[in-house]
């Protein structure tokens, strides 16, 4: 909750203060917020750049941005964990997905660098997941209420 929070501050900041710009630049200056709050998550400076998976921060982010696309991009990750109990899978897909759904809805403001900006959180996003990837690939990835073979302690 608090990092999908420090992801929405971030942009309701940014919106405050570029209220006055018009929606273009408005648009902009949201999804550059945005793609800040989830870089500084991935990459936090205090603790060596080893941060997060910048999912939560993303959907708080986003979500101030194209709350339509965020839904949609929700509900295909409840979805993909209810069918496939792989909740890297599911925050892949709808992470992959919600550039896409922002630009079919028309949620960016007409704004190409604001497109852009949320496509880089979302990729940059989708690369921390590459060891999930490797794992999913492989056929180890743990499933969603599967006990781990180490007795439970994370790897």
């Amino acid at each position: 909750m608090l990092d999908a929070a420090k992801g929405w501050g971030g942009v309701v900041l940014a919106a405050h203060l570029f209220r006055w710009a018009g929606e273009r630049p408005l648009y902009e200056a949201m999804a550059l917020a945005a793609l800040c709050a989830v870089a500084g998550h991935i990459f936090p400076v205090w603790l060596k750049f080893k941060g997060g998976k910048g999912v939560a921060t993303g959907l708080g982010s986003f979500a101030m941005i194209a709350p339509k696309a965020v839904l949609i991009a929700a509900a295909i990750f409840l979805l993909i964990v209810l069918a496939f109990r792989y909740v890297s899978l599911g925050s892949v897909i709808s992470v992959a997905s919600f550039p896409s759904l922002a630009m079919s809805l028309h949620e960016y403001g007409g704004d190409w660098r604001a497109l852009a900006f949320m496509g880089t959180a979302s990729l940059m996003i989708v690369l921390k997941h590459y060891s999930n990837i490797l794992r999913l690939m492989a056929g180890t990835e743990n499933r969603l209420g599967a006990k781990r073979a180490n007795g439970g302690r994370p790897k």
